[in-house]
């Protein structure tokens, strides 16, 4: 599994994922304009998780799969970040593809300096996902500085 930097390519997949059926209800879909913006704000981080396929012949290349994505934001000053978006494919879901994005977003993280915190928000209602970041340590808290507060989501904190 690899976490890269999302290219202008790669966002007809990463819409896709978006835009299934069973995604867009829990985040409802931004747009290709959104995601290309955060694919080019120096304050965000658009990430995607893909599966490498070795070519089968010596002269094929090798090619990639489309596992899932996330979008960080607040990296251009110190202080917590937030995952944005993360998204795992349907498909792949229930493979433990989610709690290794995750991880790979938390050793990134931790390698930031002045960045010793992520948070989110989900939806009370998404259980799946709800389980995934209890299971690895996020804790509830209030609504980060800044965000207008929802009762429509509960907000997520995770301490590196």
């Amino acid at each position: 599994m690899l976490l890269r930097e999302t290219r202008l390519e790669d966002l007809e997949g990463v819409l896709g994922l978006e835009e299934a059926e069973d995604t867009c209800d829990w985040l409802g879909a931004s747009g290709r304009a959104w995601h290309e913006t955060a694919v080019t704000d120096p304050d965000q981080r658009h990430l995607v998780f893909v599966k490498r396929h070795p070519g089968r012949e010596d002269d094929d290349e090798d090619t990639e799969e489309l596992v899932g994505f996330a979008v960080l934001a607040g990296l251009s000053n110190p202080g917590p970040v937030e995952i944005r978006r993360m998204v795992i494919s349907a498909v792949q879901r229930g493979k433990g593809y989610g709690r290794q994005l995750l991880g790979e977003i938390f050793k990134l993280i931790d390698d930031l300096p002045g960045h010793d915190r992520l948070w989110l928000d989900v939806s009370p209602d998404n259980e799946r996902a709800l389980g995934l970041y209890d299971s690895v340590g996020f804790e509830p808290c209030a609504a980060p500085a800044g965000v207008e507060p929802s009762e429509r989501l509960i907000y997520l904190d995770y301490e590196l």
